[in-house]
């Protein structure tokens, strides 16, 4: 409590309360109000900080579950959407991984039988489909029906983009748009991510995505998914 002068002769009693001088201390009511919202709000913005950890924390848990999932088994078969070279890279990556996998680069949505998980090579390439004859819209009718009738069975997906920054653009999209959205895991290769394509989708699909600096260290994630 502290005395204030008013007027010339006379003193008036203040009291200050948290920091508000009050001219009647009999009448606290008005700071108290003050006090009241103050606290109201700043225990409103404590829940809202609180609500925010709470999510993201909810949120990496949810992700880690989604993988754990995720988790794939065999029989496996590997083909390629959009027959670019880089399926026989990720034949040898499978091979490095010890994973044995049967290998169908033209397999279709009938030639699936007994599998528990299918590995896609996606990337398309003019030459590949060249060399098997084959048109790019039969291509990507084939990867559809594919997909499509892997999900309808249970089979899992698992999508490798390992050709870089050279296995995108026009035609290649086309079968990355076709495939990646319906993985239920996606290894990349970081360069051929620069656009955060596979990023948007992994988020968006809630799909878990391993970007990989390159080719040679897609083992690992390979490994990791069939433990």
């Amino acid at each position: 409590m502290i005395w204030a002068p008013n007027r010339p002769g006379r003193c008036q009693k203040r009291t200050t309360v948290h920091g508000f001088v009050l001219k009647n201390p009999y009448n606290h009511s008005a700071a108290a109000h003050t006090l009241r919202r103050n606290d109201g709000r700043r225990a409103f913005a404590f829940k809202e900080n609180n609500m925010k950890k709470i999510l993201i924390t909810a949120l990496f848990l949810l992700s880690a579950v989604a993988l754990f999932a995720a988790q794939f088994e065999k029989p496996a078969t590997l083909t390629s959407i959009g027959q670019s070279a880089d399926v026989q890279m990720v034949k040898a990556l499978l091979k490095k991984a010890g994973i044995e996998a049967k290998f169908d680069a033209l397999i279709t949505d009938a030639g699936l039988t007994n599998e528990k998980t299918l590995i896609l090579a996606i990337g398309g390439s003019s030459k590949g489909l060249g060399a098997a004859g084959i048109k790019a819209e039969d291509e990507l009718a084939r990867a559809e029906k594919l997909i499509k009738a892997a999900k309808a069975k249970n089979i899992k997906i698992i999508g490798l983009h390992i050709g870089g920054e050279a296995r995108r653009g026009e035609l290649s999209d086309k079968f990355v748009n076709v495939a990646a959205p319906y993985c239920d895991y996606l290894i990349v290769v970081k360069d051929g991510n620069k656009d955060g394509l596979f990023t948007q989708t992994a988020s968006a699909k809630n799909i878990p995505l391993d970007t990989i600096p390159k080719i040679t260290n897609g083992v690992d994630p390979l490994k990791k998914a069939f433990q």
